[in-house]
Protein backbone atom coordinates (compact mmCIF):
# COMPACT_ATOMS: atom_id res chain seq x y z
CA UNK A 1 0.00 0.00 0.00
CA UNK A 2 2.95 2.68 0.63
CA UNK A 3 4.78 1.46 -2.72
CA UNK A 4 1.40 2.31 -4.59
CA UNK A 5 1.01 5.74 -2.40
CA UNK A 6 4.47 6.78 -3.41
CA UNK A 7 4.07 5.67 -6.87
CA UNK A 8 0.93 8.09 -7.07
CA UNK A 9 2.74 10.61 -5.46
CA UNK A 10 5.72 10.73 -7.87
CA UNK A 11 3.28 10.55 -10.97
CA UNK A 12 1.62 13.65 -10.07
CA UNK A 13 5.04 15.34 -9.47
CA UNK A 14 5.67 14.25 -13.08
CA UNK A 15 2.54 15.76 -14.08
CA UNK A 16 2.94 18.82 -12.57
CA UNK A 17 6.13 19.55 -13.48
CA UNK A 18 4.64 18.53 -17.50
CA UNK A 19 1.96 21.08 -16.16
CA UNK A 20 4.29 23.74 -15.36
CA UNK A 21 6.93 23.13 -18.72
CA UNK A 22 3.88 23.17 -20.39
CA UNK A 23 2.47 26.59 -18.78
CA UNK A 24 5.71 28.17 -20.00
CA UNK A 25 6.56 27.03 -23.13
CA UNK A 26 2.74 27.29 -24.34
CA UNK A 27 3.39 31.40 -24.71
CA UNK A 28 6.67 30.59 -26.43
CA UNK A 29 5.10 28.54 -29.34
CA UNK A 30 2.39 31.35 -29.66
CA UNK A 31 4.97 33.61 -30.13
CA UNK A 32 6.65 31.44 -32.54
CA UNK A 33 3.73 31.44 -34.45
CA UNK A 34 2.69 35.03 -34.23
CA UNK A 35 6.43 35.88 -34.98
CA UNK A 36 6.13 33.66 -38.25
CA UNK A 37 3.50 35.18 -39.74
CA UNK A 38 3.51 37.68 -42.60
CA UNK A 39 3.13 41.21 -41.96
CA UNK A 40 0.36 41.52 -44.56
CA UNK A 41 -3.13 43.05 -43.54
CA UNK A 42 -4.44 39.91 -44.35
CA UNK A 43 -2.85 37.92 -41.94
CA UNK A 44 -3.07 40.88 -39.00
CA UNK A 45 -6.35 39.16 -37.37
CA UNK A 46 -3.98 36.01 -36.89
CA UNK A 47 -1.31 38.01 -35.57
CA UNK A 48 -3.27 39.50 -33.16
CA UNK A 49 -4.76 35.67 -32.02
CA UNK A 50 -1.66 34.43 -31.46
CA UNK A 51 -0.36 37.64 -29.49
CA UNK A 52 -3.66 37.05 -27.06
CA UNK A 53 -2.65 33.41 -26.62
CA UNK A 54 0.53 34.20 -25.53
CA UNK A 55 -1.61 36.13 -22.43
CA UNK A 56 -0.83 39.47 -23.68
CA UNK A 57 -3.49 42.22 -22.71
CA UNK A 58 -4.95 44.27 -26.47
CA UNK A 59 -7.57 45.81 -26.26
CA UNK A 60 -9.52 45.76 -29.63
CA UNK A 61 -8.19 46.60 -33.05
CA UNK A 62 -4.15 47.16 -33.30
CA UNK A 63 -1.49 46.46 -35.87
CA UNK A 64 1.55 44.58 -34.81
CA UNK A 65 4.58 43.19 -36.91
CA UNK A 66 6.49 40.31 -36.56
CA UNK A 67 8.94 39.53 -35.30
CA UNK A 68 8.96 40.83 -31.60
CA UNK A 69 11.09 39.29 -28.58
CA UNK A 70 9.82 38.92 -24.88
CA UNK A 71 12.30 38.22 -22.59
CA UNK A 72 12.65 34.76 -21.06
CA UNK A 73 11.50 35.74 -17.54
CA UNK A 74 8.65 38.03 -18.93
CA UNK A 75 4.95 37.18 -17.98
CA UNK A 76 3.09 38.05 -20.77
CA UNK A 77 -0.04 38.63 -18.71
CA UNK A 78 2.15 41.79 -17.57
CA UNK A 79 2.02 43.46 -20.88
CA UNK A 80 -0.89 45.64 -21.41
CA UNK A 81 -1.62 47.20 -25.15
CA UNK A 82 -4.43 49.97 -26.09
CA UNK A 83 -6.62 49.75 -28.70
CA UNK A 84 -5.90 51.38 -32.31
CA UNK A 85 -1.82 51.04 -31.55
CA UNK A 86 0.68 49.96 -33.93
CA UNK A 87 3.67 48.11 -33.06
CA UNK A 88 6.35 48.19 -35.82
CA UNK A 89 8.77 44.75 -36.40
CA UNK A 90 11.57 44.11 -33.69
CA UNK A 91 10.59 45.60 -30.32
CA UNK A 92 11.48 44.05 -27.36
CA UNK A 93 9.64 43.64 -24.48
CA UNK A 94 10.98 42.51 -20.63
CA UNK A 95 7.94 42.61 -17.98
CA UNK A 96 9.05 39.37 -15.34
CA UNK A 97 6.67 39.28 -12.06
CA UNK A 98 5.85 42.21 -10.39
CA UNK A 99 6.56 44.91 -13.06
CA UNK A 100 3.45 45.93 -16.01
CA UNK A 101 4.21 47.71 -19.28
CA UNK A 102 1.35 49.56 -20.37
CA UNK A 103 0.93 51.47 -23.60
CA UNK A 104 -2.03 53.72 -24.11
CA UNK A 105 -4.92 53.38 -27.07
CA UNK A 106 -3.70 55.79 -30.34
CA UNK A 107 0.04 55.12 -30.30
CA UNK A 108 2.58 54.99 -32.30
CA UNK A 109 5.90 52.42 -31.69
CA UNK A 110 8.93 52.15 -34.27
CA UNK A 111 10.73 49.36 -34.90
CA UNK A 112 13.45 48.13 -32.65
CA UNK A 113 12.17 50.17 -29.33
CA UNK A 114 12.97 47.99 -26.04
CA UNK A 115 10.88 48.26 -23.00
CA UNK A 116 13.22 47.02 -19.74
CA UNK A 117 11.81 47.16 -16.62
CA UNK A 118 14.71 45.15 -14.97
CA UNK A 119 18.10 47.08 -14.38
CA UNK A 120 21.15 46.47 -12.25
CA UNK A 121 22.32 48.75 -9.30
CA UNK A 122 25.94 50.35 -10.24
CA UNK A 123 27.78 49.02 -7.43
CA UNK A 124 29.21 46.08 -7.35
CA UNK A 125 28.79 44.06 -4.27
CA UNK A 126 30.69 40.74 -4.13
CA UNK A 127 28.71 38.05 -4.27
CA UNK A 128 25.51 39.46 -4.63
CA UNK A 129 26.54 41.07 -7.97
CA UNK A 130 25.09 44.04 -8.79
CA UNK A 131 21.04 42.33 -8.03
CA UNK A 132 18.53 43.99 -9.83
CA UNK A 133 15.63 46.71 -9.58
CA UNK A 134 12.51 46.74 -10.86
CA UNK A 135 9.76 49.40 -12.17
CA UNK A 136 7.07 50.02 -14.11
CA UNK A 137 6.87 51.58 -17.63
CA UNK A 138 3.79 53.39 -18.82
CA UNK A 139 3.38 54.99 -22.17
CA UNK A 140 -0.04 56.91 -21.91
CA UNK A 141 -2.56 57.39 -25.13
CA UNK A 142 -1.07 59.45 -28.29
CA UNK A 143 2.49 59.00 -27.97
CA UNK A 144 4.64 58.14 -30.61
CA UNK A 145 8.19 56.35 -29.97
CA UNK A 146 10.64 56.71 -33.12
CA UNK A 147 13.05 53.83 -33.69
CA UNK A 148 15.59 52.20 -31.98
CA UNK A 149 14.38 54.02 -28.36
CA UNK A 150 15.01 52.51 -25.41
CA UNK A 151 11.95 52.82 -22.66
CA UNK A 152 13.84 51.76 -19.17
CA UNK A 153 11.86 51.03 -15.53
CA UNK A 154 10.37 53.46 -13.76
CA UNK A 155 9.18 55.93 -16.80
CA UNK A 156 6.19 57.37 -17.72
CA UNK A 157 5.77 59.35 -20.56
CA UNK A 158 2.47 61.28 -21.19
CA UNK A 159 -0.13 61.60 -23.11
CA UNK A 160 0.73 62.91 -26.74
CA UNK A 161 4.73 62.91 -26.34
CA UNK A 162 6.99 62.14 -29.13
CA UNK A 163 10.65 60.56 -28.48
CA UNK A 164 12.77 61.00 -30.92
CA UNK A 165 15.03 58.30 -32.83
CA UNK A 166 17.49 56.58 -30.33
CA UNK A 167 16.73 57.64 -27.30
CA UNK A 168 16.81 56.42 -23.70
CA UNK A 169 13.87 57.15 -21.68
CA UNK A 170 14.64 56.89 -17.75
CA UNK A 171 11.99 59.31 -16.22
CA UNK A 172 8.44 60.68 -16.65
CA UNK A 173 7.80 63.34 -19.03
CA UNK A 174 4.55 65.64 -19.11
CA UNK A 175 2.06 65.62 -21.74
CA UNK A 176 2.81 66.99 -25.25
CA UNK A 177 6.80 67.42 -25.48
CA UNK A 178 9.21 66.23 -27.94
CA UNK A 179 11.79 64.38 -25.99
CA UNK A 180 14.84 63.02 -27.11
CA UNK A 181 18.53 62.06 -26.23
CA UNK A 182 20.15 59.68 -24.22
CA UNK A 183 19.30 60.49 -21.20
CA UNK A 184 16.44 61.37 -22.70
CA UNK A 185 15.25 65.31 -22.23
CA UNK A 186 12.64 67.95 -23.64
CA UNK A 187 13.42 69.77 -26.72
CA UNK A 188 10.58 71.55 -27.24
CA UNK A 189 6.83 71.75 -26.58
CA UNK A 190 4.75 70.55 -28.61
CA UNK A 191 1.89 72.99 -29.98
CA UNK A 192 -1.78 71.45 -30.96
Amino acid sequence: MVNSNENIRQKKNILNKDLSILEYFKPRLYLLLFNKTPNHAYFNRWRLYFLKKTGMKLAGKNIIFSPIYISPKTIPENIEIGVNTFINSGCRFSAPKGTKIKIGKNSLIGPNVCFETVNHFLPYRGVLARGAQLGDIIIEEGVWICMNSLILQNSIVRKGCVIAAQSTVNSTFDASQLIGGTPAKIIKDIKN
